[in-house]
């Protein structure tokens, strides 16, 4: 007595052999590959945008030279305090 195969197979489905279960695997395999490829291509390109985007902005640039002048005047109050 074998299984009842129904008109849509993949509707009704009672047991899955190792035949059909064995193309899930192989896709999942390569889903699991092409993220793993892919993703650091779609970090570097995500990151180099939001670079593009931060470098084109004036406020960007503003905190940037901000920083740099609270950077030198901070260097220079420690440096001037353990200098004899």
């Amino acid at each position: 007595m074998g299984l009842r195969r129904c008109a849509h197979p993949g509707c009704c489905r009672t047991t899955i052999s190792s035949r059909d279960r064995q193309p899930d695997i192989v896709l999942f395999a390569w889903t699991v590959l092409t993220v793993v490829v892919t993703s650091p291509w779609k970090l570097l390109k995500a990151l180099l945008t939001g670079g593009r985007r931060l470098l084109k902005s004036a406020r960007a640039r503003i905190l940037f030279i901000l920083f740099v002048i609270v950077a030198l005047v901070t260097y220079y109050v420690e440096a001037d305090r353990h200098t004899p």
